[in-house]
């Protein structure tokens, strides 16, 4: 088993000595700034070489999964989140709490969701576990603060391998420091942000957030979020959110409350070198069977106001009116509501209920406000009407300039 303290490093046992080294400025900045190097992210406004980024989650939301998707898209190559333009490098996750068997389980989720196939990550994605064995960056004995043996093998993992993304599943199980004291936080971040300046990496930190009580969503897009001290906070570049559904954005956007679960969303609480934004971005769960038979979850992005507007549209009069007549044809006049019933089920995707629900909102025949549509160079109003003798719903369809 790994000690916890390899040695003491002496930049944390003995004073540092101050110094500055100012950098002049004035003609001949912009020119510099013409030959600037641009930032590289490697996942859009996420995450950004040479820095530390945290993603704040409560548990059970899909935090590793989010991380692990970031993690295949940059080894891939392939914005399997559609987040925005991501850039390829080597990638290595170390999880505290799965073991290898547990990740290839997810691994293979993933892959398979997304049609990736195995020779695409070939030597640019790296799983290490600690379950059972964590791997730790820093420890506390007494009030004394040392890096401890993860401090030296990550920076020498990353010089041979030449690794530009890390992932760290979870946080607190890096370190023995207290969890709320923001003095022991910010000593245990400035370890790895030290790697990251260092060796022009990034590195993605999961931490939890305080509990938010009955309202899944309070936390969404707030830094402040996360649980105990807020140095991880200033500390990291870009912090992300992820939130389960609350029911007002269920019933918001359609999803019957019994599905709610499989929905969550990712918001972008700071990020000190893009603009800000309140775009919100919604994933879905989804369930993969793996070779071996056994079920297993992958995540994808899924447009939940795009559908919502779509269920809205469809909802229309005049969206129900084009869909019925493709059903009839042009030239019918008249037609029974029992005999395209089934067939006005299949185009809108509908059931028995909802279907009728939709026909109540074609105006009746006495309606002032007739349904007209345009069909080529004709005129179409179409409206309903009881049959006289066995009172069945009919649909009338009018050719206005015939």
């Amino acid at each position: 088993m790994q000690p916890l303290i390899t040695e003491i490093h002496r930049e944390y046992c003995e004073p540092i000595k101050p110094s500055l080294k100012p950098v002049a400025y004035g003609p001949g900045l912009l020119e510099t700034l013409k030959n600037l190097e641009h930032r590289v992210w490697f996942v859009k406004n996420i995450l950004l070489k040479g820095y530390v980024s945290a993603l704040f989650a409560p548990g059970g939301v899909g935090k590793s999964m989010m991380q692990l998707s970031m993690a295949v898209s940059i080894a891939s190559g392939r914005d399997i989140l559609n987040v925005g333009r991501v850039q390829r490098a080597k990638v290595l996750i170390i999880n505290n709490e799965d073991d290898e068997s547990e990740f290839q389980r997810r691994l293979g989720a993933c892959l398979l969701h997304h049609n990736i196939v195995e020779s695409e990550i070939d030597r640019y994605l790296e799983h290490s576990s600690g379950y059972g064995q964590p791997f730790k960056i820093a420890a506390q004995l007494d009030r004394d603060f040392f890096p401890a043996w993860g401090y030296d093998a990550l920076r020498a993992y990353i010089k041979e391998t030449g690794a530009e993304v890390i992932f760290i599943d979870p946080f607190i199980s890096t370190h023995n420091t207290e969890e709320n004291n923001n003095t022991d936080i910010d000593k245990v971040v400035e370890l790895y942000k030290a790697i990251a300046y260092e060796l022009k990496v990034h590195i993605n930190i999961i931490h939890h957030t305080k509990k938010s009580g009955s309202d899944s969503e309070s936390h969404a897009g707030d830094p402040e979020a996360g649980r105990g001290a807020s140095s991880l906070k200033d500390a990291a570049r870009t912090v992300v959110t992820l939130s389960a559904m609350n029911t007002k954005s269920a019933k918001d956007y359609g999803v019957p409350d019994e599905y709610r679960y499989q929905y969550f969303r990712l918001d972008l609480g700071k990020n000190n070198y893009a603009s800000n934004h309140d775009n919100v971005i919604w994933f879905r769960r989804v369930s993969v069977t793996l070779p071996n038979g056994e079920d297993n979850v992958a995540i994808q992005q899924i447009e939940l106001e795009r559908i919502a507007n779509e269920k809205e549209i469809a909802k229309s009069p005049a969206f129900i009116a084009r869909a019925l007549y493709s059903i009839v044809g042009e030239d019918t006049t008249v037609v029974l509501w029992s005999k395209i019933k089934h067939e006005f089920m299949d185009v809108m995707g509908l059931g028995s209920s909802a279907a009728t629900e939709r026909l109540k909102l074609i105006p009746t025949e006495d309606s002032k406000t007739p349904l007209t549509l345009k069909v080529g160079a004709s005129m179409i109003s179409l409206f309903r009407k009881r049959a006289k003798k066995n009172f069945a719903h009919e649909l009338h369809f009018i050719k206005l300039d015939s």
